[in-house]
């Protein structure tokens, strides 16, 4: 499905947790689902994302 997929809206325990707009690559949009299953709220998970091409950026 996240092929398919322009975005993915997120669930746990029956609530709307987030959405993610899929940039089609598997791995990290499994790593943004998992974190927001897992109570950690969209902006961190995009926070996270941003800083980790910084960060890459930064040594590259």
């Amino acid at each position: 499905m996240v092929t398919l997929a322009d975005r993915v809206v997120v669930m746990a325990e029956h609530r709307i947790r987030g959405e993610v707009a899929n940039d089609h690559d598997y791995a990290r949009m499994s790593g943004r689902i998992i974190r927001m299953i897992h109570d950690r709220p969209a902006s961190m998970v995009h926070d996270r994302a941003a800083s980790a091409v910084a960060t890459k950026a930064d040594a590259g």
